[in-house]
């Protein structure tokens, strides 16, 4: 039974991984971008570039609270034909975290940052520098409703109480905000404010706006994307005790009918 069930696993990560692509338009999106939509910029995106002993931030795409286990697996879906290297680590930090490693996609997403080094090193004598996301690198149509089908699936929502408009909300994250300010306004969207909330910790960064068709067309994709991963069922999925990779647990012995309804409903059909 136990090579029948490794079997079922294989077939479940594929069948995920398909199912997950076809649900992102690839001939329409543009998958880096949308990807650098939906990373933290929050006091800049960190990172090292040199090698002394393990670093969280070395070749590290991003970060995620447990709870966006999820969003982990249909993000990391995306991208593990074309990068074989990816990994998704468990962190037991005071805040646990889960965390997406690839040497092949973190060089890729550093093309569409900009970076400065920081005061701070890690524990491991490593430099660390900030990033920042830069417009120029985001050049075509494409690219920018990538890039905000991403931000928005993160941190976009509809305004409360003001039918017709959304809103962008990030956190310590000015470059990141005025990007999506400047993309918005060149998409022809209407009524686009910037506000930052300075008078709390961390400052909140607040875009609100009235979408063009164009970027309606965005919201409403992303919200679709949401709601895929919303059901994508992790129940079934665990990490080994070092937290180095996650594996699916094994499903009891069950027949035929049962395991595919099982298969399926992790798959959120």
């Amino acid at each position: 039974m136990k090579q029948i069930n490794s079997c079922l696993l294989f077939v479940l990560f594929s069948s995920f991984s398909l199912l997950a692509k076809a649900q992102f338009d690839v001939e329409k999106y543009d998958k880096e971008c949308f990807l650098v939509g939906t990373l933290d910029e929050y006091m800049g995106y960190d990172r090292t570039f040199e090698v002394k002993g393990e670093d969280a931030f070395y070749q590290r795409v991003e970060k995620y609270r447990l709870n966006k286990l999820p969003t982990v697996l249909f993000l990391s879906s995306l991208f593990d034909f074309d990068y074989q290297d990816i990994s998704i680590v468990k962190t037991e930090n005071i805040v646990p975290e889960i965390a997406i490693y690839s040497p092949g996609l973190s060089a890729k997403v550093d093309k569409y940052y900009n970076y400065e080094p920081k005061v701070a090193c890690t524990a491991q004598g490593n430099r660390v520098y900030s990033g920042k996301v830069s417009g120029e690198k985001i050049e075509t149509e494409k690219q920018k409703l990538s890039f905000l089908l991403g931000a928005y699936l993160c941190y976009g929502k509809a305004c409360d109480n003001e039918i017709g408009k959304y809103r962008f909300f990030m956190t310590n994250a000015q470059n990141k905000s005025k990007l999506i300010a400047d993309l918005l306004l060149k998409l022809g969207c209407r009524h686009i404010e910037y506000l930052v909330r300075s008078d709390y910790i961390p400052n909140g960064h607040y875009v609100t706006f009235t979408p063009s068709a164009k970027m309606q067309t965005v919201i409403d994709e992303a919200e679709c994307l949401r709601e895929y991963i919303s059901k994508i069922d992790t129940g079934n999925v665990e990490f080994t005790a070092d937290g180095k990779k996650f594996i699916l647990k094994e499903f009891p012995k069950l027949d035929d009918e049962e395991l595919n309804k099982r298969m399926w409903k992790m798959l959120g059909k």
